[in-house]
């Protein structure tokens, strides 16, 4: 994958495997958490029980080994509702089976034969929470430490804790208050896209890992 498929990419499936990172990174989890909480009225007793201790290992409450326990059960819960689900529900079951399955190790190889109208909008939006949760791998910012001011660390640790990112924007001009001229940085904090808890700025800006 180029660095231009990367930026105009709508499939998560090539996007986190090109990421290279462990399936239960806390980043994974973080994105799989969004997913799961955009459509909470879809979620089964046991993608919710999933979901939860997810949300969990997302706080430090827990660690991700708590998954276990629950891992195929979720997963074949999921299965038949992405694959004879009902019509408008589909697509959003197959990117929770998607995250789901990769979080267990086990990559979805399913054929769902989802129409193209309703996958590709389900599709856009999670790579849009992929490339805002772990940025651009071909361009890496190296993090100045003079940009910490305590205005800027203020900022981001509100935005985490709240995960209200609609102050975005103002965490940009504290940064360039701080005299930081990243564009990558001060693009991706103003930028109309949508911003999820693991935003890699706010990651890098808290010493996040």
């Amino acid at each position: 994958m180029t660095e231009m498929e990367w930026l105009a990419a709508t499939d998560p499936t090539p996007m986190l495997a090109h990421v290279g990172v462990d399936p239960r990174d806390r980043r994974i989890l973080f994105y799989a958490s969004r997913i799961l909480s955009g459509r909470p009225d879809l979620l089964t007793p046991d993608i919710k029980r999933w979901a939860d201790v997810v949300d969990k290992v997302c706080a430090g409450e827990t660690d991700v080994e708590s998954l276990n326990g629950m891992q195929s059960k979720a997963e074949w819960n999921v299965l038949p509702l992405a694959l004879r689900g009902w019509s408008g529900t589909r697509a959003h079951y197959s990117a929770v089976a998607h995250i789901i399955f990769h979080v267990g190790g086990e990559p979805e190889e399913y054929e769902f034969n989802i129409p193209p109208e309703e996958l590709q909008p389900v599709r856009r939006a999670c790579a849009e929470i992929i490339r805002d949760i772990f940025g651009n791998p071909f361009r890496p910012v190296a993090l100045d430490q003079s940009w910490l001011t305590s205005t800027v660390v203020a900022i981001a640790q509100g935005l985490y804790e709240s995960r209200d990112f609609s102050p975005m924007p103002i965490l940009a001009d504290a940064l360039q208050d701080a005299d930081c001229e990243n564009c990558d940085v001060l693009n991706h904090c103003r930028q109309l896209g949508e911003h999820v808890r693991g935003c890699w700025v706010i990651d890098a800006l808290l010493g996040k890992e």
